[in-house]
């Protein structure tokens, strides 16, 4: 997206930087005159408590050594934590 000289005015006169932008464009809704993008403090909160959540499992999953998927033609064989081998010896 292009941004013009009032807009990087404004930018900067409102402490709002690339990166927030961006974040807008890329997570806001257009709003239904179609000529806005917004992203409001509802979304924001949701996205916020979905972060949690995936922040909680990456959290297991990294202390349990990473988590391996065995699949074939796209169907989920079998699942299992990465340190589970290391605690049963099978893995030297």
């Amino acid at each position: 997206m292009n941004i013009s000289r009032h807009a990087y005015k404004r930018m900067n006169e409102r402490c709002i930087n690339k990166s927030m932008i961006d974040m807008v464009l890329h997570f806001g809704s257009e709003s239904k005159d179609g000529d806005k993008i917004i992203l409001d403090k509802k979304t924001i909160e949701m996205m916020m408590i979905s972060i949690s959540e995936i922040k909680k499992q990456l959290e297991r999953i990294k202390n349990r050594g990473g988590v391996t998927l065995v699949e074939s033609e796209n169907t989920l064989i079998t699942t299992y934590f990465n340190d589970s081998f290391n605690k049963k010896g099978r893995i030297q």
